[in-house]
């Protein structure tokens, strides 16, 4: 995207079949749109055109040498990001200006309130050394202000991207359905870690977590842990939260010493939970360590790269994916459905299960719900299904526009 190279997201494995070419003829007409092409149309998924993120970084007036290490890893990856201050929260909207913003590892009282007036610069002194008094310019923190502005950027769209001790900042002020599990432990569980490699498990499933291994490694000194608050059934719509990857259930420790581990056996050390139209990606750890943890990069670039709107072109196709098989528009009546539904609208696929053989599908199942509650469709538009690789157009398929889809 850098080069100004038109890219496409494509969110579930495909396989491409090849061939051997001596010569390749470019297309006479740049009109062609290479998404009417049948193959590309029976990937399993619906390409998205993608863009740039618009990313900024939170740079506090107090040391803090994790926001340079972000910066030098965005940096390394030409990750285009603009630095932000206290005074971009004082003053004007964040939501429109950026798609992303990054809060590196900070205390929450040093994010919210920096240095205070008349308190010295930088850390304590040693007896006998000069306290250097801070100055004006360079004190306070976001403020209360600035924490609400944060909120309503995440709630119109924005998303939020927490590393560490930062994510005490959403957890404990946005109403997320998060419990921490490690705050305060110290002297209680014993948990300590003062800088240690721990294996981990991730959801490959995730984009989040795309390109990376089921057992990876994060290094954490002390970190986070979390339980997800909400009940199964209440964990959907705009206050969904996901495991992006979980401790290790055993052989926690890959390098280094811990104690107390089995408080965050199995426990969440990487979450995405939505927030009104927005999400907040809570890192429970240092993905970027020194900029020197390589092999947790791709969860920092992935959360970035996926925070970007995707752009729909008009008369593109309108595309719903269905893994087990389409029974005159419904999902079947037992089984395991994935549905995915593209209608412009950038919700997330929706998972339905059914009881067993007998069970009756729900009168409006969620992806014909969706294409009759959006039923905006051009003449140009392309309404396609596929069931086992095999492209439908339900404009063709009996029971079209009607209210029940049994």
């Amino acid at each position: 995207m850098s080069m100004g190279v038109t890219v496409h997201r494509v969110e579930a494995p495909f396989q491409a079949e090849l061939a051997a070419v001596s010569r390749y003829d470019a297309p006479a007409s740049a009109a062609q749109d290479p998404h009417q092409n049948a193959y590309y149309l029976t990937m399993g998924s619906t390409p998205t055109r993608a863009r740039k993120p618009k990313v900024a970084l939170y740079e506090p007036f107090t040391a803090n040498m994790d926001t340079g290490w972000t910066q030098y890893v965005l940096d390394q990856f030409k990750v285009a990001h603009q630095t932000i201050h206290n005074d971009d929260f004082a003053t004007g909207e964040l939501a429109g200006r950026f798609d992303a913003i990054i809060l590196a590892s900070q205390p929450v009282n040093s994010i919210l309130h920096g240095t205070r007036s008349g308190e010295s610069a930088g850390r304590d002194c040693s007896p006998g050394d000069r306290a250097a008094l801070q100055r004006p310019e360079f004190t306070g923190g976001i403020g209360v202000q600035g924490l609400a502005k944060l909120e309503s950027f995440v709630r119109q769209g924005g998303t939020l991207i927490a590393f560490d001790d930062a994510t005490g900042v959403p957890v404990q002020f946005f109403p997320l359905p998060v419990r921490p599990l490690l705050a305060g432990v110290e002297g209680t569980s014993g948990y300590f870690s003062p800088g240690s490699l721990m294996r981990i498990q991730a959801d490959t499933a995730h984009p989040l977590a795309a390109g990376m291994p089921t057992e990876a490694y994060a290094f954490t000194t002390g970190g986070q842990a979390w339980d997800i608050s909400l009940l199964d059934k209440f964990n959907v719509g705009d206050r969904e939260v996901r495991s992006v990857a979980r401790y290790a259930d055993s052989a926690l420790l890959a390098s280094g010493w811990i104690s107390g581990e089995r408080a965050v056996l199995g426990k969440h050390i990487l979450l995405e939970a939505r927030h009104g139209k927005g999400r907040v990606i809570l890192f429970g750890f240092h993905p970027q360590f020194r900029a020197q943890t390589a092999g947790t990069f791709k969860f920092i670039l992935n959360a970035i790269y996926s925070a970007a709107p995707e752009e729909r072109q008009p008369g593109s196709v309108r595309f719903v994916s269905v893994s087990r098989r389409i029974s005159r528009c419904g999902t079947g009546a037992h089984g395991y459905s994935l549905l995915r539904e593209r209608l412009g609208t950038g919700q997330h696929a929706t998972q339905q299960r059914h009881r067993g053989p007998g069970a009756r599908a729900p009168l409006m199942n969620p992806w014909t719900n969706e294409l009759m509650r959006h039923n905006e469709f051009e003449a140009s538009d392309n309404i396609l299904a596929v069931s086992r690789g095999e492209l439908l157009d339900l404009r063709k398929t009996p029971g079209w526009g009607r209210r029940s889809w049994m």
